[in-house]
């Protein structure tokens, strides 16, 4: 089976994004203090700074901690961070740059630590995408072997029970009642039903006939 993740995909990350996958200010702040001690230090920053391939100078690095330590105790705690990158985000929006891009045979010099960021809370973001299109495809697949060798007379009879509103066809409501079943799944995500959707309403109607559900688990 070859999962149509494309469209499905695309539009539910387009429009989930900031809700769901945006790199939070935590995860960032995670992903930076190397040692888990609870605070951001130079040595830190510069190895950001070499995972982004940016180049800064140690001056403007000291004088980036500075700039985030707004308590001015000489460290760079989580809430100082997260004061810093919220105001960051703001400016960013007010005046937008150019996307961080990486060079591997080149650095990028004149960037600000800000800029590593981005590049980072970018980086997380594929990272959770990534997972999340790993999970849903594995959750597909198990969904095809759940019926592997059923019979069509009693693939019809699943169909039938699951058509609650008798019009000879299943909508999303009723195939996510199914996903939920057979995965037992209490809630079933938005991008696991679209993508599944997209697999088994071959024709586009908005629809899924006894034909399509047969197709989808390989039923003739």
């Amino acid at each position: 089976m070859i999962l149509h993740f494309g469209e499905s995909y695309d539009t539910f990350f387009s429009t989930n994004h900031d809700s769901m996958l945006a790199a939070s200010t935590r995860e960032l702040f995670k992903e930076i203090d190397a040692d888990g001690n609870g605070v951001l230090d130079v040595d830190e920053l510069q190895i950001l700074m070499g995972r982004a391939n940016l180049d800064t100078s140690d001056i403007d690095l000291h004088a980036s901690i500075m700039d985030m330590d707004a308590d001015g105790d000489g460290n760079v705690s989580y809430h100082d961070f997260e004061a810093w990158w919220v105001k960051q985000q703001h400016q960013q929006q007010l005046n937008p740059v150019a996307e961080v891009t990486v060079s591997k045979k080149k650095k990028k010099s004149g960037s600000g630590i800000g800029d590593a960021f981005v590049f980072l809370s970018k980086e997380i973001e594929k990272q959770k995408e990534d997972a999340a299109r790993k999970e849903t495809s594995s959750q597909i697949l198990d969904m095809v072997d759940a019926f592997k060798g059923l019979k069509r007379d009693h693939l019809e009879m699943l169909f039938n029970a699951l058509d609650v509103d008798n019009n000879g066809t299943l909508d999303k409501e009723e195939v996510e009642r199914l996903i939920s079943q057979v995965l037992k799944k209490g809630t079933v995500s938005p991008l696991l039903l679209e993508t599944l959707w997209l697999e088994m309403d071959g024709d586009g109607s908005g629809a899924v006939d006894i034909n399509e559900f047969a197709t989808f688990f390989g039923v003739v």
